[in-house]
């Protein structure tokens, strides 16, 4: 223990410490040790250092708490694990219904202020990118959600695929309707590369015959 408490300098140092207290069966101490990490790094946080947290919060009924923490990383970083953790920890608490939709709903603003945001390099607003609401659609199975959230933006072409894929045994026409949408973005990108493939090999060549 003396020999880790030496490398502090990052809070995986404090969640090594904090494990190990644990596996000694000193609880208390290992949230001690998790919650000076923490705040001895506000500002580069150790994601795996709050998911400890998160578990010895619920150990010890600090519910709100563990919620709260849970929460700072899906809005830090909203994501489909950071979502799938919001919903393991509101599960487990059986507040998931309500939890859910502020998440969704904050998605969703937070999407339409991105598109509708403006400045010198984006003069114009843009289309909406669904990709994580189509993500997040996707991995709780709800093909109606998924299929409402690709059609009010832009999304992902593997995410469409992966839908579309979805579709073929009952949809079969929304399916095909999909992979009508995607093959312009492959064919695109296709190009895109090829492009610079070649203007990649005319520079080399012109470098030779210098």
């Amino acid at each position: 223990m003396a020999i880790k408490s030496r490398d502090l300098a990052s809070g995986h140092g404090y969640l090594e410490i904090a494990e190990i207290w644990v596996k000694a069966g000193q609880p208390d101490k290992a949230l001690a040790w998790a919650e000076h990490g923490l705040k001895a790094f506000p500002q580069r946080p150790d994601n795996r250092l709050r998911d400890f947290l998160v578990t010895a919060y619920l150990d010890h009924q600090r519910n709100d708490e563990a919620l709260a923490l849970t929460w700072v990383q899906f809005d830090e970083n909203p994501r489909l694990q950071t979502f799938s953790k919001l919903q393991a920890v509101a599960g487990k608490l059986g507040t998931w219904p309500v939890q859910r939709e502020r998440a969704l709903s904050g998605l969703d603003d937070s999407i339409a202020r991105e598109a509708a945001m403006t400045n010198r390099w984006k003069p114009k607003p843009s289309v909406p990118n669904q990709s994580l609401p189509v993500d997040i659609a996707l991995w709780e199975e709800g093909l109606d959600a998924a299929w409402a959230a690709a059609h009010r933006g832009i999304c992902d072409r593997h995410l469409l695929i992966l839908l579309a894929g979805k579709l073929e045994a009952g949809r079969p026409e929304d399916a095909v309707s999909l992979y009508r949408r995607v093959v312009p973005l492959i064919v695109e990108t296709t190009l895109t590369d090829v492009t610079r493939r070649y203007l990649h090999a005319e520079r080399g060549l012109a470098s030779m015959l210098i």
